[in-house]
């Protein structure tokens, strides 16, 4: 069976619930044990798209792509199990290669990298001018089950995703993209991984059709009539 690594409860007093995404902490220090005794977990990555191989660039918009908001208990290397409504576990024995924030970052940007006519910029990547802004709140990147010790069903994204101006700044368009994949295989890590690659691979499509039409649509707002 895949165990769940819960909420460390005993460590200083802390638990914690889930409420409408904002957790109500009672003590302080560790809110979760991602350090279990036993052998090392296992750590997973999500692939990006396959990157363009010409360089073909000419007339590229250039996107810088925010590192990602998320709430702290999902903001971390552990895998959430949402436990029904309110309860946040970790998959015990696993974990993510990074932190979410920073995994899903690099995913968005490679997916945005594989777009035709768009330069996809990090946060770091100061010296080079973007004439647009890509943030993005992530709400769910978790396994979900119907509750405490009940077997894993799906896995669920959630990402909001807003499109900025740049120069001068105004918000453009925004879109709430998301995708819910069943588990294969129940008692397999890997099984559950594979399905946060089939939800994040919709997620990806999604992305790069609504994003190459607004900036397509951009374009042809922003040629001069003839």
């Amino acid at each position: 069976m895949m165990r769940l690594a819960g909420w460390f409860r005993g460590m200083r007093g802390a638990t914690v619930l889930i409420a409408g995404m904002l957790p109500v902490l009672s003590g302080c220090g560790s809110l979760v044990d991602l350090k279990p005794s036993g052998p090392p977990p296992a750590h997973y990555l999500l692939h990006p798209p396959t990157p363009r191989t010409d360089d073909e660039r000419d007339g590229a918009a250039f996107v810088l792509v925010a590192e990602p908001v998320m709430p702290r208990a999902l903001a971390t290397d552990g895998i959430a199990v949402r436990e029904g409504r309110w309860r946040l576990a970790y998959l015990a024995g696993a974990r993510w290669g990074d932190r979410a924030p920073v995994m899903v970052a690099r995913l968005l940007r490679r997916t945005l990298e594989a777009m035709p006519q768009v330069v996809a910029l990090g946060d770091d990547e100061t010296g080079l001018s973007a004439g647009w802004r890509l943030v993005s709140e992530v709400d769910a990147f978790e396994i979900e089950t119907p509750g405490p010790g009940a077997p894993p069903e799906r896995v669920r994204i959630a990402i909001d995703i807003r499109l900025i101006r740049l120069h001068p700044t105004r918000l453009v368009a925004e879109r709430r993209l998301e995708a819910a994949q069943p588990i294969s295989a129940q008692g397999d890590a890997g099984a559950a991984v594979a399905a946060f690659q089939r939800a994040f691979d919709a997620i990806e499509d999604d992305l790069q059709d609504w994003l190459g039409g607004m900036l397509a649509g951009q374009s042809r707002s922003a040629a001069p009539a003839s």
